[in-house]
């Protein structure tokens, strides 16, 4: 695809100095995981630390707030939140910071449509993300004001090309459906027109019932869907299962981005690395031109 391979070589000199996941402890600016932090540093630069406090290994669904994220809490300039429906810590992270009077902003706060907040997963709302996230920092950092609006204008050109290349890349499927085992994929199918059915919900370990992988090997049946994905976080043992009863059945990863292990990182995988390649498994599975 022109558009992907146009958008690794601008990315590369970008990706070299954002190999590294922030880190936890008590940095200026405390995200509560992997994607909101991501554009949190490519704002700030450095100009400001960034710290998550879910970690990479971590399912950001189940996780509870430690009292080391309490004093992150505490210390921090900015504090940034995706929102409802996937912190389940959300409401107490946001009182801990109300009473130590520290900013935040709950980046996604609107996006988070059907209830499903896994709004990153599509560039065009990471884009309104990280404006939401730039328009905070003025504001407890005026001094830096123009930094911050140079490296946001840098990371939107950045979101641009990906939804370019998600646009051309999924323009003409030939089976504009997938089965999945999280449904973490609402935002990025409403915007490129295709369709997920879930096995499970929003939490990726809910154990779905006898009846939910039943429908799912049907539906994949009905529609000719060969691969299921599963999430790197997670037992692919239901997507094996599925697979295993359909003609040439196979599984994949669909990643929804939400923590870079130590390891990955090293590898120099990003966000927008992993977005690619959640786009060449999204194509060879739904078999578009």
């Amino acid at each position: 695809m022109r558009v992907v391979a146009v958008l690794v070589l601008l990315l590369a000199p970008l990706l070299a100095g954002c190999a590294t996941a922030p880190t936890r402890g008590s940095p200026d600016v405390v995200a509560s995981f992997y994607p909101l932090a991501y554009l949190a540093q490519r704002i700030v630069g450095d100009k400001l630390t960034v710290g998550t406090l879910v970690p990479a290994d971590a399912e950001p669904h189940d996780y509870d707030l430690k009292p080391s994220d309490q004093d992150a809490l505490e210390r921090a300039k900015l504090v940034v939140f995706a929102g409802p429906g996937l912190e389940t810590f959300l409401d107490k992270a946001k009182q801990n910071a109300d009473a130590a009077r520290v900013p935040y902003v709950v980046a996604s706060e609107g996006l988070a449509g059907a209830g499903d907040p896994h709004a990153w997963l599509d560039p065009v709302e990471a884009a309104t993300m990280a404006q939401r996230i730039e328009a905070k920092l003025e504001t407890v950092d005026p001094a830096n004001a123009a930094s911050y609006q140079a490296n946001l204008a840098s990371l939107l050109a950045e979101l641009r090309s990906l939804d370019a290349a998600y646009r051309e890349g999924l323009a003409h499927c030939a089976k504009p459906r997938i089965v999945t085992t999280h449904e973490a994929f609402g935002h990025v199918a409403r915007r490129y027109h295709f369709s997920q059915f879930a096995v499970s919900g929003l939490s990726p370990e809910a154990e779905p019932s006898a009846a939910r992988v039943k429908e799912a090997v049907e539906t994949a049946k009905r529609e000719n869907v060969t691969t299921i994905f599963f999430e790197t976080l997670v037992s692919d043992a239901v997507a094996k299962a599925i697979a295993a009863e359909l003609p040439e059945g196979r599984t994949e990863v669909l990643d929804p981005i939400e923590g870079v292990s130590a390891a990955d990182a090293a590898r120099g995988e990003t966000y927008a690395t992993l977005m690619l390649k959640n786009l060449d498994h999204l194509r060879a599975a739904m078999e578009c031109a």
